[in-house]
């Protein structure tokens, strides 16, 4: 293998590395972000109704907070994963 040859086999494996840690920290991600807005749906509940969430736009505001972070990381996800796939 020349030097060439093993410089764009270098770059690949670091650009192949990066993306797959891109798309795994995107994973943990979207599951933490999915969590969060389970944990805000059930101090708002009728169920838990904490009266600092449940009765003020706090608990309103966070819940925004969370789909619109869902919405941005499913969106990067989908972009990464669609540049991972062209490849």
């Amino acid at each position: 293998m020349t030097n060439t040859e093993d410089s764009y086999h270098h770059w690949d494996w670091a650009i192949d590395s990066h993306r797959g840690e891109l798309i795994s920290s995107l994973n943990t991600a979207l599951t933490a972000l999915t969590q969060a807005g389970a944990a805000i749906a059930n101090l708002t509940s009728n169920q838990v109704y904490d009266i600092e969430f449940a009765e003020s736009d706090r608990g309103g505001d966070v819940a925004a907070f969370i789909a619109d972070g869902l919405r941005y990381t499913r969106a990067a996800y989908a972009i990464t994963q669609d540049a991972t796939d062209r490849n």
